[in-house]
């Protein structure tokens, strides 16, 4: 006998899941729900509109979790993370549906998460840490790496990412304070005498930082074989794992950019041998040796020669951000101009009419100095994001009488977002690409404004809208009362995404609380500095 059960698509259950829980659930429960819901959906591709709750068995779930491992093989929490809330934000929508299912699909899979070993050393091994014996065995790098460990250690637990930002000014009276970058929290530390011989060390006065070397950027030079040039991480490890490499080698980039500018470009290659052969011929060459030298001493004094320097300066509503002209300053900008970007549509620019790229040289010693600092409002990682928590800007007087050489219009609209990538060469961003349909949707009522691919989230909430639209009877009732209806039925729907769903000037949700804790409470991005006055 046929099975008569009708089948229940997935794809909208769960889109009326996640609206129901929106006011049960926190922002990020949400958002780690929309992630797992899209890996699904790149697991299954071009059948996820026509996935059903029935299919999802226990035979579904083990090919989900095989393909999990085989993309994250070395990552095994963040397989447990995928299934852990799949399996809750399923659970949550077989609960709201009228009917449950058969079996446990996640059944016999673990998701309760690892825990790692206690990993508290020993005390003969932090006795060992402490050995003058050590140091004089390790390679100049590890003991810039022990002096790390060990500052962090008397510092009673300081994270790497604060220890990476800290700068001279934050210690004053033998205490150390600064502000936690994950939490805001204000920290007080003593300053003992191994910690300040550690800072001695290290001191420089052409850095503001405490652990100048950090912020050096060097090169670990590393060949990959032909053929396997995309796996150059994996290539790394099984290279310092078999001791054909050792971790430790790497070269300075001032260095190197010295045997790129001096060596004979018949015989210039990128290899490591050729570069570490450079070096060790000039270390034994007085006359390139010298010349070396000589290199290394026009980098810093032009480090020190602030009237030569170009700086580029970026204003928004907010103020200035200043930017120097060195390569990490410029990647700093760029990341920059791309988080302001990723964040086109938020109330942060809701005083922002348009944004302006300035630059210009100075000899003004402080605008220099802060255009150095700005490395402390990115993160040191390889993404370099900017922190808006972290940022220092300045008033607007210091552009006075300058004009942009780039000025975008920062009008909330996704043409002007647009606009903005296509100058600057930037990476389009999802969410601000849905704000932008929903935007356009919600201002025309015009579903032909929606594209139809899985960039656009949303799609679900207007499919019967959509359908309903097309209807051969309502397609030809476009110019009457209902055809109007359905516009702002399409209108209001979009309002309510944009109202609910994401933070979006314009379409503020201003209740009473709301309003009263924006009078009270300033926005955290960053605060103003005295500087232009």
């Amino acid at each position: 006998m046929m099975d008569r059960k009708k089948k229940r698509l997935l794809s909208p259950l769960l889109e009326r899941t996640l609206d129901a829980l929106k006011g049960q659930r926190s922002m990020q429960t949400l958002e780690n729900y929309h992630s797992s819901i899209n890996k699904v959906k790149e697991f299954v591709g071009d059948g996820w509109e026509h996935l059903t709750v029935e299919d999802i068995t226990r035979g579904w779930t083990d090919r989900f979790t095989t393909w999990l491992e085989s993309h994250h093989g070395d990552k095994p929490q963040t397989v447990d993370f995928y299934l852990r809330t799949f399996r809750a934000v399923y659970g949550h929508a077989l609960a709201l549906s009228s009917e449950g299912t058969d079996g446990k699909p996640f059944s016999g899979h673990h998701t309760g998460g690892s825990f790692p070993a206690k990993r508290a050393l020993r005390k003969e091994e932090v006795q060992r840490l402490l050995s003058p014996s050590l140091r004089q065995t390790l390679p100049e790098n590890q003991r810039e790496a022990l002096d790390v460990l060990l500052f962090i250690f008397y510092a009673r637990g300081m994270v790497f990412k604060d220890v990476y930002g800290l700068t001279h000014r934050m210690v004053t009276d033998r205490h150390i304070r600064y502000l936690r970058s994950k939490t805001g929290v204000p920290i007080d530390v003593e300053v003992v005498p191994e910690l300040e011989e550690i800072m001695k060390r290290y001191h420089r006065e052409d850095s503001p930082f405490v652990f100048p070397f950090l912020h050096e950027a060097r090169i670990y030079c590393i060949e990959a074989a032909d053929g396997d040039k995309n796996r150059v991480e994996s290539l790394v490890r099984d290279i310092i794992d078999r001791g054909a490499w050792p971790s430790d080698d790497h070269q300075r980039l001032r260095d190197i950019g010295f045997v790129h500018e001096t060596a004979d470009s018949y015989r210039r290659t990128d290899s490591r041998d050729f570069i570490v052969g450079e070096l060790e011929r000039t270390l034994h060459n007085g006359r390139a040796g010298r010349l070396l030298e000589a290199y290394h001493d026009f980098h810093r004094s032009r480090e020190k020669d602030t009237g030569n320097r170009v700086l580029t300066a970026i204003q928004t509503g907010q103020g200035v951000l200043l930017f120097d002209d060195t390569g990490r300053g410029l990647e700093r900008a760029e990341s920059y101009l791309q988080y302001n970007a990723d964040n086109f549509f938020s109330p942060i620019h809701r005083n922002t009419d348009k944004l302006g790229v300035y630059y210009f040289s100075t000899d003004n010693a402080r605008l220099v100095e802060k255009a150095r600092e700005c490395g402390s409002m990115f993160t040191p990682d390889d993404r370099c994001r900017f922190i808006p928590a972290r940022a220092e800007f300045l008033r607007a007087d210091i552009l006075r009488g300058c004009k942009p050489a780039v000025e975008c219009d920062m009008s909330p609209d996704l043409a002007r977002y647009r606009e903005m990538l296509k100058t600057f060469k930037l990476m389009e961003n999802e969410t601000p690409f849905n704000i932008g349909i929903l935007d356009r949707l919600c201002r025309t009522g015009n579903l032909d404004e929606m594209p139809e691919n899985r960039n656009f989230r949303h799609f679900c909430s207007f499919s019967s809208l959509h359908s309903q639209m097309n209807h051969s009877f309502l397609s030809s009732q476009a110019d009457t009362l209902l055809g109007s209806s359905m516009r702002q039925a399409v209108s209001d729907t979009a309002r309510r995404i944009l109202q609910n769903e994401y933070d979006v000037r314009g379409y503020e949700l201003l209740t009473p609380d709301t309003r009263r804790r924006r009078e009270k409470k300033p926005e955290k991005t960053g605060k103003r500095t005295n500087i232009g006055r």
